[in-house]
């Protein structure tokens, strides 16, 4: 007795598909590498990309390219050799991905304004701060509150040096005394201005470093059912089974 015959969805369905003679030929070695036939090579290649939207197909090939442009400097496979692995590691966290990036802060005419606000306080510090230098105050580290450290997505700002500015003010002549007095006491308003320019900077920044946090989470979540699925199918085998994407530091 036959087989009863699958439904016509469910039926594997022929089309004709055209390729220039290098990418015939590039398929063909492939499918010699896969042990595959060249139908079998180009369903398994059309197959895996058949549910991705075409950005992702755009990401996808410029990612492949960039692989094989790594492996011609390389003389090397990056799954078979680590320095090309560490290069194309490299590529896949800091290359294409980028440019492809949604709801860049610098399109945000909110944070560039506050960005040249805080530009533009900074320019109209520095020649008080090279005048007290001139004065032998100010050394290279300034005398100003220093530069924002970011702690845990907080603001924290490291000790002034003013206090150090005025004492060495103190022990200067007469002449030169009052000025670098004056030229301090400038420099504490315009660090006023700029703290108050940094924290709104920051706030304002901030929605995309937590959107971007959230992605990192998202991916370790996801990451992490996989490697739950794996232990639930092969307990005694554990992350072995998973895909060596997803093995690792957790």
């Amino acid at each position: 007795m036959g087989r009863p015959s699958k439904p016509r969805e469910d039926q594997r369905q022929a089309i004709t598909v055209r390729l220039s003679p290098r990418d015939r030929a590039l398929l063909e070695t492939r499918a010699r590498e896969s042990g595959r036939s060249l139908a079998a090579e180009v369903e398994a290649r059309a197959s895996a990309l058949a549910a991705v939207d075409h950005p992702t197909v755009e990401l996808i090939a410029t990612i492949a390219s960039a692989i094989e442009r790594i492996q011609g400097a390389s003389k090397k496979r990056w799954h078979r050799d680590l320095r090309t692995w560490a290069a194309v590691a490299a590529m896949l966290s800091d290359g294409p991905i980028n440019d492809h990036r949604p709801d860049l802060p610098d399109d945000d005419e909110h944070i560039t304004a506050a960005r040249n606000a805080l530009w533009r306080l900074h320019g109209a510090k520095t020649p008080l701060i090279d005048e007290l230098h001139d004065l032998g105050i100010a050394d290279s580290n300034g005398i100003g509150i220093a530069w924002v450290e970011y702690d845990d997505g907080e603001l924290s700002f490291a000790p002034d040096q003013r206090g150090e500015a005025r004492a060495a003010a103190s022990r200067l002549s007469d002449d030169k005394k009052a000025r670098a007095d004056a030229l301090v006491t400038e420099v504490e308003q315009w660090d006023e201005e700029e703290v108050k320019a940094v924290k709104r900077l920051h706030a304002l920044e901030r929605p995309y470093r937590d959107a971007e946090e959230g992605g990192r989470r998202l991916y370790r979540n996801v990451r992490q059912k996989l490697l739950d699925s794996h232990r639930v199918l092969n307990d005694d085998l554990g992350d072995e089974r998973a895909p060596l994407i997803w093995r690792g530091t957790r």
